[in-house]
């Protein structure tokens, strides 16, 4: 009678309990956060990544659970429920785990440099199209661009590779107008004023003393580089 008992009672604690059937466990909330980060295109190295949680916790699993990120720069994740019960939970990955590849990661780390898409000769102003950001694989050289926009209107001293960092020994400020733009050629004197269009005749920035030519009659005339483009002359 006493051994029927114990193989009994054995046979009671040895079956699955099913009080807890019916609810989530911490397990299931980080399968529920892995699922999304993934859906994101974010990889998460291992479900212990993501915490913290109370091993005893039982809650009652969500039909839609809705997830979101605390702030942009944050690793904190709230996830909420409203049906069929109303719950919240943060929870946070340890670590920097956002970064889905290899070169994310480097990005995290080194930030980024651009890189001409094709070899750049010398003398070119630099565009948008001409030029892409990429993860940086180690410490970028010393001046090295970290972002398009801010070599876009450059002017490039030597030809530039593809591929080579961009930095700033390889550009110079750009001309305000280069030799054979179009410039606009005001003259005059006293109680009166001319304009007329010209070609510059050299690179020039804005203060310099340039030679602009007439293109219908073929002469020269000099004047000072001005803002918009003008060269101001005392005579023609």
């Amino acid at each position: 009678m006493k051994r029927l008992f114990l193989t009994l009672l054995m046979a009671v604690l040895a079956a699955p309990s099913l009080a807890n059937t019916d609810k989530w466990g911490p397990d299931d909330l980080r399968r529920v956060l892995a699922n999304w980060l993934e859906q994101q295109g974010t990889n998460v190295p291992s479900m212990a990544a993501i915490g913290p949680l109370d091993p005893r916790l039982l809650i009652t699993p969500c039909d839609m659970p809705e997830i979101s990120v605390r702030s942009s720069a944050s690793t904190s994740y709230v996830l909420k429920c409203k049906s069929p019960e109303n719950w919240q939970y943060v929870l946070r990955l340890d670590g920097d785990q956002r970064a889905a590849t290899p070169e994310q990661r480097e990005k995290q780390q080194f930030g980024t440099i651009v890189v001409p898409k094709t070899m750049i000769p010398t003398g070119t102003i630099l565009k948008a199209d001409m030029l892409e950001e990429r993860p940086a694989s180690g410490s970028p050289p010393m001046q090295a661009f970290r972002s398009v926009s801010e070599a876009v209107g450059l002017r490039t001293t030597g030809n530039v590779q593809p591929g080579l960092a961009l930095t700033m020994r390889h550009v110079a400020k750009a001309p305000s107008v280069l030799k054979g733009e179009m410039v606009t050629v005001l003259a005059g004197g006293s109680g009166f004023q001319i304009a007329m269009p010209g070609r510059a005749e050299q690179d020039a920035y804005e203060g310099d003393v340039i030679t602009v030519r007439n293109p219908s009659s073929g002469k020269t005339v000099t004047g000072r580089l001005e803002p918009g483009k003008t060269v101001h002359v005392r005579q023609f």
